[in-house]
């Protein structure tokens, strides 16, 4: 998930800087330079949020199966308890 942040913001950056360069009449090679630096920054704090929340969703599906999985694991405890407990 962070290369498809990366992938995202960092040409999204790029783009941004361009339009912002060229409106404003810049000059060339201090837009592109300008671009190019926006470029990897954002590519880097988009990987590092895509990474955080590629953590945080894995974490989270994890506990909900190892709670499902806990109470499953009771129910049927419980029920074999049930059905092999002498009956009077």
């Amino acid at each position: 998930m962070g290369r498809i942040y990366a992938g995202i913001l960092g040409p999204l950056a790029m783009i941004v800087a361009l339009i912002r360069g060229i409106s404003i009449d810049g000059d060339p090679t201090t837009i592109l330079l300008t671009a190019l630096i926006n470029l990897f920054v954002f590519a880097a704090i988009g990987f590092c949020f895509g990474t955080i929340a590629e953590r945080t969703l894995n974490q989270a599906i994890r506990f909900q199966m190892e709670q499902k999985l806990e109470s499953r694991w009771e129910r049927e405890s419980t029920q074999g308890k049930t059905k092999n407990s002498p009956t009077t």
